[in-house]
Order: structure tokens, then sequence, then C-alpha cells
């Protein structure tokens, strides 16, 4: 493995402690079976190993797979396309917008048991009080999230929500240069009114034209590149972060990729550490965590509130 398989990632609190995860027994994933278009489970992180790996006292990872049948575009239209021909013979009329749809939705079903299955997995990274799940997709870790509500009542897993707005700390940043630990790159998000938007990329976000469109053109900043660490040609870690706290590209610039397949174990836990600090650092620029709404009715709630 050449790459970091936890680059991106969603932060949440959760009130399961991650200990309790290796008392569970979690079944695997399954195929979709002949009438199914996709399952989501789990498999083991480490081939041997079981489904909740104790990350040496620093957390836990669990991996979550998704096993979706994919049908190629052309197998289903070359079908479709026979069978619109044939109802247009047989009736003599052009098949209307409805009958396309409803020969589509019979293609699609009497094809699903012989579509290939595409597997892909997210790991979810545990430490403490804090879940990262690894993809910069909302959707992929709504699903994720609901598949560890369901194993794990107790888990109650909140998105992490900060008192201050991130949009402003992201543009303060932005026009500042830097503030606490973090220094912005040279990467940024801007929107403005409407659908105007603007990506920068490897363009010092210190530039002048850069603040005249966020102060002039009321542009905010969605979405920033930073650094952390002392030294900008050796930086700690290297990352973006967009408004609604999705962490994109995370890296540790001092760790060599190909050490990452010789110890994906010993980077795991690097990582497990580094991240979950890197967003506790961010939360208090925020101005700390917001008030976790309570907890769904069954919940385990433990009578301190959570911290970071």
């Amino acid at each position: 493995m050449s790459s970091s398989p936890f680059k991106n990632f969603l932060p949440y609190l959760v009130k399961l402690p991650a200990k309790a995860l290796a008392d569970l027994d979690i079944a695997p994933v399954a195929d979709p079976s002949g009438g199914q278009w996709s399952t989501i489970g789990f498999v083991a992180p480490f081939k041997g190993e079981p489904m909740a790996v104790d990350l040496e006292g620093s957390g836990y990872l669990m991996t979550v797979q998704f096993n979706n049948r994919v049908l190629p575009a052309k197998v289903r239209n070359d079908a479709l396309d026979a069978r619109i021909a044939k109802l247009e013979s047989l009736q003599g009329r052009k098949a209307s917008k409805k009958d396309f749809a409803e020969l589509r939705d019979q293609v699609e079903f009497d094809l699903l048991p012989k579509a290939f299955i595409r597997r892909s997995t997210v790991p979810v990274l545990f430490r403490q009080d804090m879940m990262l799940i690894c993809t910069s997709s909302q959707r992929k870790a709504d699903d994720i999230a609901s598949l560890l509500v369901s194993t794990f009542p107790d888990l109650a897993p909140w998105p992490v929500q900060t008192k201050e707005p991130p949009v402003s700390i992201l543009t303060d940043i932005a026009i500042s240069g830097s503030r606490d630990k973090f220094t912005a790159s040279d990467s940024a998000l801007l929107k403005g009114e409407g659908k105007r938007q603007i990506r920068i990329k490897n363009k010092a976000i210190a530039d002048g034209d850069i603040h005249d469109l966020i102060d002039a053109e009321s542009y905010s900043v969605r979405e920033l590149g930073m650094w952390t660490g002392v030294d900008p040609d050796n930086p700690d870690i290297t990352f973006s972060v967009s408004a609604n706290l999705t962490f994109k590209s995370a890296e540790l610039p001092n760790i060599q990729s190909v050490s990452i397949g010789k110890d994906l174990f010993g980077f795991t836990v690097l990582c497990a550490q580094s991240f979950t600090n890197l967003v506790r650092d961010f939360v208090q620029v925020c101005g700390g965590m917001a008030d976790r709404p309570d907890a769904p009715a069954g919940a385990n709630n433990p009578d301190e509130d959570d911290e970071l």
C-alpha cells in the first residue's frame, strides 16, 4: 500500500467506550443476493485479526465494506433497446417515457443476478470519545453511522460541531495567514452569492487579490488547505478542511509512503493519534465543542459531559 487509507475523514463523538467494541461479536458482511443491489457490513481490518483491532491502547480500528452490484451501462442499454424495439413492433407506435422507465426497471431487475460485485472499504478509527469515519463522502459516512448504531445501540455517534461557525474561522485564517497551530497553505474554495465559487490551487492564500475577493466581493472561505507545525518546509500535518468539518488529504509528511505498506499497523496507530488530536485542536480554535443534544432513548448517557 503506497497511500494512506486515512487521508479523508469526518469526525464524530461517541458515547460507547472504544474498548467495548472488542467484546462484541460482529458478523462479517455478506455479498448481495440475487435480488439485492448492495450490502454493507464489517470485514477484518487485517488478515487473521478480529473485526475490531486494538491499536496498542491508542484506540481501535474497524473496517466497513460496501458491496455494490454494478451493471455496465452498455449491457443494460443493449437489452433495453431490444425490448423497446420489440414493444414498438408489437404496438405499432413509439415507446412513451412511461414505457421506457418501466422497461428499464424490468431490464435492471432481470439482469441484476448477472451484475458483478464491486467492493470498497472505509476504515473507522476510534480513540477515546472520538470516531473518524475515513471517507470524504457524507452519504457513505451516514450509512456507516447507521450501521454502527444498529450494531452498537449505545454508540450514539454525533457529528462534531463547534461553537463558532467553521466558515468564519477558515475565512479569518485565510486573511490573517495563521491562527494558533494552523497556517494557511496554497489551496482554498471560495463561495459567493448564488452559485458563484472559485477554487484556488497552488497559489498563496496570503496574496492580495485573494484578500480582495474575500473583503470587497463578499466571498467566504468554505474549504482551506492548512498545515501544522513550526517549519513550513517540514510540517507535522498537511490537510484541508471544509466548513462542514470534512477533513481531506490529511498527510503526515515525515512518514514515507513506502513505509506504510511495510508497517500499516504502526502507521494506523500514528494516524489515530495525530488526526484525533488535529480535530481536537481545530475544535478549540473554533471556540470549543458545541453542546451535544440529548442522546436517543435507550442510549448510554454518562453523568459527565464529553470533553475534548
